[in-house]
């Protein structure tokens, strides 16, 4: 965690310059800060504020590229599902297709379909191609659509056939893409019970195959279902585990047990170390690791994202909107945005407490919510003008109008 500081008085006495977010460009030059923000820590966390932006994928992808070849990082995780992440390293291991081959079409993130996201793993197979420090590829999280079913079908996958998987994984099945926790409400009791009951016995089956990568599905059928409790059925016990979070902390020290050092991309709200409300994956890992993760945040100044119009409704009434930014003044995105700078770094011990008692939100989309910057992220990167990944925008909108 950042140490206070009194830091500038004003930000663009300690704003540093970036000078380019195309991961082609490899003058370290610009991103040589980092190296002592980041020191011996094994786990980096990078930020995004929105899901879809353009920027926020090239910015992780050039600060990945820096990282493994300055740095000796071994690993990519991000916020994508454990299971459909296993395809994906194949494929950049040398696996035959084309990366549109790949599960569910090489997506990096829920909502991160686009040119950006498959030009990095695309610069990862080649990496792999001509390099003998191999890099690996994880899926952190739960199945993205809310259901059990791919981390059950990939789990089965692993071990010997037994009677009743093929009814097992029927039941698993939730429908389209956005469907599972409307799906898993409207289930009658004995089918929550018995689903419950199968994927217990299935976790017992994969650690009695001592198969590591089917018990790692495994349990994430079992924090799918954890999660839906709390979301759908209110169990309140279940929310205050937070099952998802503790699922991504506990994928992610099984990849440490693997590689020598971990990238982690994913939301601000994952990464970041303060609770917002329940606890993070940055959190759960600051308290379970000898070298506390290091966190780069993201905010933005302006220009267009997508977001949901109705998160709240259900799934069925979901809309896309497009929205133009605009940070409140009294926030850490227009803190950062009064460096008048394009593109830009600020070490979080620099920020002065003045700086930070008149900044206390940060824009998550386009909402501004309370964050503790000094206990959540060690630098902050700010991208004055964003732009949303196109591909991403229209995948979305096809999934919103053509799940039943």
């Amino acid at each position: 965690m950042s140490e206070r500081h009194p830091g500038g008085s004003r930000i663009e006495d300690i704003a540093v310059p970036i000078r380019t977010l195309d991961p082609e460009d490899e003058d370290w030059s610009d991103l040589e800060p980092l190296r002592n923000v980041i020191g011996d820590a094994r786990v980096v966390g990078i930020g995004e504020s929105a899901h879809g932006v353009a920027d926020f994928h090239q910015l992780r992808h050039r600060i990945l590229r820096f990282l493994v070849t300055e740095l000796g990082f071994s690993a990519l995780g991000t916020e994508f599902g454990f299971p459909d992440g296993l395809a994906v390293q194949q494929w950049i291991s040398g696996g035959i297709g084309e990366l549109g081959d790949v599960a569910p079409g090489g997506r990096i993130l829920p909502f991160g379909e686009g040119a950006e996201s498959r030009a990095l793993l695309h610069w990862m197979r080649g990496w792999n191609a001509k390099s003998v420090n191999q890099l690996s590829f994880y899926g952190l999280d739960i199945p993205g659509s809310l259901a059990p079913e791919p981390a059950v079908r990939a789990c089965l996958s692993r071990l010997p056939s037994m009677p009743g998987d093929d009814g097992f994984l029927k039941l698993s099945y939730f429908g389209g893409r956005f469907d599972g926790l409307s799906h898993y409400k409207a289930m009658p009791d004995r089918d929550r019970e018995r689903l419950a009951e199968q994927v217990a016995t299935l976790v017992g089956r994969a650690e009695k195959s001592g198969d590591e990568i089917a018990v790692r599905c495994a349990r994430a059928a079992v924090a799918t279902l954890r999660l839906l409790d709390g979301m759908g059925l209110g169990d309140a016990k279940a929310m205050a585990q937070n099952p998802r979070e503790e699922f991504m902390a506990e994928t992610a020290e099984w990849v440490l047990r693997r590689e020598s050092r971990l990238v982690i991309g994913a939301h601000n709200g994952h990464v970041g170390r303060a609770p917002l409300m329940l606890p993070t994956l940055g959190g759960l890992l600051q308290g379970r690791l000898d070298r506390p993760p290091v966190t780069i945040g993201t905010t933005y100044g302006s220009g267009v994202i997508w977001d949901i119009e109705n998160k709240v409704a259900p799934t069925s009434e979901w809309k896309p909107e497009l929205v133009e930014l605009l940070p409140p003044e009294q926030s850490l995105d227009g803190l950062m945005a009064q460096a008048g700078l394009p593109l830009h770094l600020v070490d979080v011990k620099r920020l002065s407490d003045e700086m930070l008692a008149g900044s206390p939100n940060m824009l998550v989309f386009n909402m501004a919510i309370p964050v503790d910057v000094r206990a959540s992220f060690d630098a902050i990167v700010h991208v004055e003008h964003v732009r949303y990944m196109d591909d991403s925008y229209l995948t979305l909108c096809s999934d919103l109008s053509t799940d039943p």
